[in-house]
Order: structure tokens, then sequence, then C-alpha cells
């Protein structure tokens, strides 16, 4: 409840254009997605959505090498929803193109 709250968060300064409080909440948010993440045991239904949002928070963050990571997850999971694994290829394609203009 906390990661999704701090996520909402995020989201609202990102609209109000706070873009210090956007990436500190961001932080936040990853942390806490993290914790659940890694440290409680959850539904293999909800693993594909929390490692593709966990993604694009490393991603707002500037960590490539993590959400690339993250997004493989999802993309690599069979029994992942067919829109969340097209979501993670699309971003992981992103990325590369990101990567090769840097």
């Amino acid at each position: 409840t906390i990661a999704k709250l701090l996520h909402k968060l995020c989201r609202v300064y990102e609209d109000s254009g706070d873009k210090t409080m956007e990436m500190s909440t961001a932080r936040r948010a990853l942390d806490a997605y993290l914790e659940v993440y890694l440290n409680q045991d959850l539904p293999k239904t909800l693993d594909p959505q929390i490692c593709l949002i966990i993604g694009e928070l490393y991603l707002k963050l500037g960590d490539l090498k993590n959400a690339k990571a993250y997004f493989f997850k999802v993309k690599s999971q069979r029994d992942a929803p067919p829109a969340l694994r097209n979501h993670a290829d699309n971003r992981l394609m992103d990325i590369r193109e990101m990567e090769g203009k840097t």
C-alpha cells in the first residue's frame, strides 16, 4: 500500500512540475516496491506487474541497467499477460535507443 501511494504521489509531483520532489518520491516508491518484491511472498500473478513498475521507476531515475533487468523479467515470463510483455519489450527497445545516443 505504501509503495502504491508513493508511486501515485510521484505522479502528482510530476504533474505539478516539482522535479526534485518527483525524483525523491520515485526513489522512495522504488525502495518500497523492492522491499515488497524481494521480501514478501506474493501471488505469481502480481510478479509481472510489480516488475514492470520497478522497471519504470528505475528508468525514471536513470538506472538503465536495472530497468532493463526488470523489463526483461516481465518479457521472459510466459504466464505474464501479453499487454505487459509487449510494454516491457517496447521499454527495452526505448532503452536500447537511449544507450545508442550516449
